[in-house]
């Protein structure tokens, strides 16, 4: 059964424009343009796709950052372990812990200090800056400490706190604080590496931050530029998006990706800011999971994935609401070992070509596409968590070309298809070291219409 979407009147200003996690802000850097190719190779007897990624940004502008979608489990060895890595300077790795996003700062930085020593940090500690001590931002000593890490942590919370204890004048022209300064430069000059989880992710990019809300609100309202508690399933962000250490033409970025079905509202995001010069193309990082960045090359490390999604050539009409229609999203999704090199996408090595299982059901669909918070179970948690991942890699496996999903809510519901054509890749492995079985694909096509909307017409542009 489909839950009933109560209407309501929109809020009295809107914007057609927005960008990616739970909770808020920062300035925009100079914006660049992607240009999406592919090209075919011979690896063992097989054709492998690569996914060609033209960088025109400046890749010294951003060095080594290991992002995490949040729920980051302590043992998860590799993420941790190659942020490690990333923060060890002539054989020593200080970590500073920025715990500014959560409500009790020094309880959540002291939380990881065990865990970073037991996979190799020489030290630990917190920086103490946050809403209590906003001015230590500038406070000679804590620079001093801040001078001295060669790692530094930003935890989960919420991420408009760490605006607001990093920047000066945040709510107006926004300004780096001294110790924000400090951060960037060193950032900058690969003197030290930077690792998010949750809104410590979130925080990081340059561009427009999603601040709240849910995939159906997203398309039925479309995004706001502020924040309103009154309607927290709303799409909201901040224009002047986060603290910008990744610059803005890497994309957007968005948190709890997969479980909380967010892919809804990243595409509302990228369509109503592609008119207006935002970025081409975002990235969904889920739990327990990390995007490595590598001075611009990437590869995923963790238990789930990384959404990849390309807006280049998609197009919508009607905006939001009851009459909306988005063609032509291209979605990859990069799983534990896949990488992103010099713009060339392969799959882990262990990792081979899907052959297409013929045994698969014939009839893929799903009627809670976006994993929607107003169907939960008897735990009170959302009833279909990861359910476009579930759908979108069941589709790879079988001989279907199509699977249909719909929104949970109607009034109206939004269908969403998934469509295999010849640019659609998929790939499985066994990880060698786990025994866990990944899966990961490059290239299925994404069409989303409101049930107002002729079927047909979901395919003018495939």
């Amino acid at each position: 059964f489909f839950f009933l979407m109560i209407r309501r009147p929109p809020r009295s200003t809107q914007s057609r424009s927005s960008a990616a996690s739970d909770v808020y802000k920062r300035q925009v850097s100079t914006q660049s343009t992607w240009g999406v190719t592919q090209a075919m190779e011979s690896r063992f007897g097989l054709l492998t796709l690569l996914f060609v990624v033209l960088f025109v940004a400046d890749r010294a502008t951003a060095q080594q950052a290991v992002l995490a979608g949040g729920n980051l489990d302590d043992g998860n060895a590799a993420v941790y372990k190659r942020f490690i890595e990333f923060s060890t300077k002539n054989g020593v790795a200080n970590i500073g812990i920025i715990s500014a996003a959560s409500e009790t700062p020094q309880k959540s930085a002291e939380s990881y200090i065990p865990v970073l020593k037991q996979y190799g940090a020489s030290s630990a500690e917190w920086i103490q800056i946050d809403l209590q001590h906003v001015r230590n931002n500038r406070d000679p000593k804590i620079l001093a400490r801040l001078g001295q890490m060669t790692g530094l942590y930003f935890t989960g919370g919420d991420q408009s706190r760490i605006i607001q204890s990093f920047m000066d004048k945040w709510d107006t022209t926004r300004e780096d604080s001294p110790a924000m300064q400090l951060i960037r430069q060193r950032f900058n000059a690969n003197q030290v590496a930077i690792m998010g989880t949750s809104a410590g992710t979130a925080c990081q990019q340059a561009v427009f931050m999603i601040t709240g809300g849910e995939s159906y609100n997203a398309l039925r309202y479309g995004p706001y530029d502020y924040l309103d508690k009154n309607y927290p399933d709303d799409l909201s962000y901040d224009p002047k998006g986060g603290i910008g250490l990744i610059p803005k033409d890497f994309g957007y970025l968005d948190t709890h990706y997969g479980v909380r079905g967010r892919q809804g509202r990243m595409f509302a995001l990228a369509m109503s800011l592609k008119k207006k010069g935002g970025p081409l193309k975002g990235w969904g990082v889920d739990e327990n999971t990390a995007l490595i960045y590598d001075r611009g090359n990437v590869e995923v490390l963790g238990a789930n994935g990384v959404f990849y999604m390309d807006f280049t050539e998609a197009t919508i009409d009607d905006y939001f609401g009851e009459d909306i229609s988005i063609f032509s999203i291209r979605t990859n999704y990069l799983t534990h070992g896949d990488k992103i090199v010099d713009g060339a996408f392969t799959p882990a090595p262990w990792k081979n070509r899907i052959t297409e299982d013929n045994t698969t059901a014939n009839t893929i669909s799903s009627s809670d596409i976006f994993s929607s918070p107003n169907n939960l179970d008897r735990n009170g948690t959302r009833k279909n968590p990861q359910e476009f991942t579930r759908v979108s890699t069941l589709l790879l496996k079988g001989t279907d070309t199509r699977a249909l999903g719909a929104t949970y809510e109607s009034g109206p519901s939004y269908k969403t298809d998934l469509v295999k054509d010849g640019r659609t890749v998929g790939y499985t492995g066994v990880d060698p070291t786990t025994s866990t079985t990944f899966v990961s694909y490059t290239n299925l096509l994404v069409n989303v219409r409101s049930d107002d909307r002729k079927e047909t017409a979901i395919f003018e542009t495939s």
